[in-house]
């Protein structure tokens, strides 16, 4: 059994990250003068792509809701409008749970085929056509990441949530991959350059961003049948070519994270990650939970109407 108390001070060994923010105080907190438009983007087509979900409704999870209202206010308060980019299912189901309030628009615009990329391999591929549809500077946050304070973005072209190592279990060599004999790999790209966690990206270049789209589209339709474990080719697509594109363009990223020291206490977000299993298990800590984000969510209901 989990100690509560323990998982929002400790939150890191439980794969979350800055939970401890859940107990902090808003009411001091300015908004910030840069604002930066925002995007949360959610794609129901991984879900309805495997076929024992053929015939289920979709649905989130109660604290996933929550955390997705939470961030977006979060980020409209003290960081600049936001937007929710969806396809036409997770438009109607955000609007009926009753969130459409919280965003500055919702945009059923994950609809295209064309690109012709497996939606169960590839899950986080919305992520990336959100991206290549708006212009920089932007920033992606996950529905599961909450920004709790105004971000100095103002002189960043690149900021992500973290760095990552090249562990070969999670990011495997160029060769690992099938890849069609059409594909090659980019002569400019480092196998060296370390993966950028995308959990939160902001982007402010422009070539850059089209650079990072077009190629991690490239990838996805050009392999094959690599044996995945359901994360490889995604994070490889996500992930690691954008640190491969951010260094070949001299980009240097700032991050929201110290991955060398992240069981510290992180003041600028909170992000469940994997900690959501144990939240889905877990009756009271779930509770708990969700009390704290309507706690919050009240605070900053109450401060946009004043």
């Amino acid at each position: 059994m989990t100690d509560i108390k323990f998982f929002f001070e400790n939150s890191s060994l439980f794969g979350a990250i800055g939970m401890e923010n859940m107990y902090s105080d808003l009411s001091e907190i300015e908004k910030n003068s840069f604002s930066v438009v925002g995007f949360h983007v959610f794609s129901t087509k991984p879900f309805f792509a495997k076929p024992e979900n053929k015939n289920k409704p979709f649905k989130l999870h109660d604290f996933e809701i929550k955390t997705a209202e939470l961030s977006a206010l979060c980020w409209k308060r003290y960081n600049g409008p936001i937007f929710l980019v969806t396809d036409k299912e997770g438009e109607k189901y955000f609007k009926s749970q009753g969130l459409e309030y919280v965003y500055d628009g919702i945009l059923p615009l994950l609809e295209n085929e064309k690109y012709g990329i497996d939606p169960i391999k590839y899950w986080a591929a919305g992520k990336i056509e959100a991206l290549s549809l708006f212009e920089s500077p932007c920033a992606i946050i996950d529905l599961d990441l909450i920004v709790w304070r105004p971000l100095n973005l103002s002189e960043s072209k690149l900021t992500v949530a973290h760095f990552e190592y090249i562990e070969k279990m999670v990011y495997p060599p160029f060769s690992f991959f099938d890849m069609s004999k059409r594909y090659s790999f980019p002569k400019e790209w480092s196998e060296e350059s370390k993966p950028l966690n995308t959990a939160f990206l902001y982007i402010a270049d422009s070539e850059l961003k089209n650079y990072y789209t077009k190629e991690a589209f490239r990838f996805m339709q050009y392999e094959r049948n690599t044996f995945d474990n359901a994360i490889k080719c995604m994070v490889f697509a996500e992930q690691r070519i954008l640190g491969m594109c951010s260094e070949a363009k001299n980009i240097k990223p700032d991050m929201l994270i110290d991955y060398d020291n992240i069981s510290e206490k992180q003041k600028n977000i909170t992000h469940i990650w994997t900690a959501k299993p144990l939240l889905v298990q877990n009756k009271e800590l779930r509770k708990e939970y969700i009390f704290l984000c309507n706690q919050k969510i009240n605070i900053l209901r109450k401060a946009e109407t004043a």
